[in-house]
């Protein structure tokens, strides 16, 4: 919106939530810092999203690496990087994602991450820990995710190293870029009715619709599914396909707060066999806050847990932090919880996109305008980049307008 208002174009941005950011949701009131309930990190130090961190003077802190990791191992408990990687096949398993999924034959027939993993002969904790961690990513098993988008990934991989965290919080980062653009909150697109001469946009209670000569569909690929917006004439086949062959992993975030911190100060970050598959401190970033352990917890875990109450959740994670710690700490300094269902929000119902096995490039066809008037951006179709990112999703952003500039470059703009 802002690279085409930049240009002279005329544009209005329909938010269903009653606040911007949608995936990217900052929360101030639970703890004393802020506290992410949603996106978190800055992935890599040459991201796009950085430009608008600079132009926001926005601080960040770097969010640790293998150093600050420890991996739990089935029979020794938590080990360091460098003592997991004294255990058999450990140390290759670090290896796979950035030396052996870019040399992936893309042309070859799509097999599923665990299916992929055979011929590398690991040893079974590395193996295991290896699938885990890697479909976790993406919120999903090892099992459904295909290979071949995983692979196509990590050859686009140009964003750099490292996380960082921004000390403000990332709805401070979406606040700036928002200053200026006319964004119309509550309104909740029900039809697009479209033709080669425009569009129509009918919002939920209102009667008038809106008129445009072209629209930019950003909402989540889960919505699209489950066809939350009407298109008058229907999208095209092959784009109908394509949003049926996404998947969206399912996923949780809990919070819990402490009186006291108890993991010590050698780690900040923790992969685990539990049902809750990673574990970080978001208060590590800042001194003399209340301590705090995030767990993410991705795929059929999370829609399991996802059926009990907040209670009965903070209750199991508690048992998780014993058990993954063997102590008895987390439950004695056990301050208060908070879980964030990103599978019962109404606007994303899931985390965030993955593509299981045999639907390689439903991404970029999802990308790809429709008769110049329909564009399409948002995470599920990044396809130059990394899906299920923030940086990934303002790449799509940029990419619409320049696909609707591109419309406009030998006539005057709109």
């Amino acid at each position: 919106a802002q690279e085409l208002q930049k240009h002279n174009y005329s544009v209005r941005v329909l938010e269903a939530r009653d606040r911007i950011g949608g995936r990217v949701w900052t929360d101030r009131e639970f703890l004393d810092f802020p506290l992410e309930l949603g996106a978190e990190f800055v992935h890599g130090d040459r991201a796009v999203t950085w430009k608008y961190l600079k132009k926001a003077k926005l601080k960040t802190v770097h969010d640790g690496d293998y150093s600050t990791q420890a991996y739990e191992h089935p029979k020794k408990g938590l080990l360091s990087y460098k003592e997991a990687c004294k255990m058999p096949d450990f140390e290759k398993v670090f290896d796979v994602e950035q030396i052996h999924m870019p040399q992936h034959d893309l042309t070859k027939k799509d097999v599923s991450l665990r299916e992929w993993f055979k011929k590398f002969n690991l040893a079974t904790h590395a193996r295991e820990f290896a699938l885990r961690f890697l479909a976790h990513q993406y919120l999903t098993e090892p099992e459904k995710i295909g290979i071949a988008d995983l692979a196509h990934e990590e050859k686009m991989y140009h964003q750099g190293d490292q996380d960082f965290r921004v000390l403000v919080g990332q709805d401070k980062l979406i606040e700036s870029m928002a200053k200026g653009l006319d964004i119309r909150l509550n309104s909740v697109v029900k039809k697009i009715r479209w033709n080669e001469k425009g569009v129509e946009v009918f919002i939920e209670k209102k009667k008038i619709p809106l008129k445009a000569d072209q629209v930019v569909i950003t909402i989540p690929i889960s919505l699209l599914q489950k066809k939350s917006i009407q298109f008058s004439p229907a999208l095209p086949a092959e784009k109908q396909k394509a949003i049926r062959a996404i998947h969206t992993g399912p996923g949780l975030k809990i919070h819990l707060a402490f009186k006291k911190q108890f993991w010590g100060k050698r780690f900040d970050s923790f992969f685990s066999l539990g049902k809750i598959s990673m574990w970080w401190s978001p208060s590590a970033a800042y001194n003399n806050v209340t301590p705090v352990l995030t767990g993410l917890v991705g795929g059929t875990h999370a829609v399991a847990l996802n059926k009990s109450s907040e209670h009965e959740i903070l209750e199991q994670a508690q048992d998780e932090l014993c058990r993954l710690f063997q102590s008895t700490n987390p439950r004695k300094y056990f301050l208060k919880g908070k879980v964030v269902s990103w599978i019962n929000d109404p606007w994303s119902q899931g985390g965030y996109s993955y593509i299981p096995t045999g639907s390689y490039g439903a991404r970029e066809v999802l990308a790809k305008p429709v008769k110049d008037i329909l564009f399409f951006a948002g995470e599920s179709t990044v396809h130059k980049s990394n899906p299920a990112t923030v940086h990934g999703a303002i790449g799509t952003g940029l990419r619409a307008a320049n696909e609707i500039r591109h419309i406009f470059m030998n006539s005057p703009s709109p």
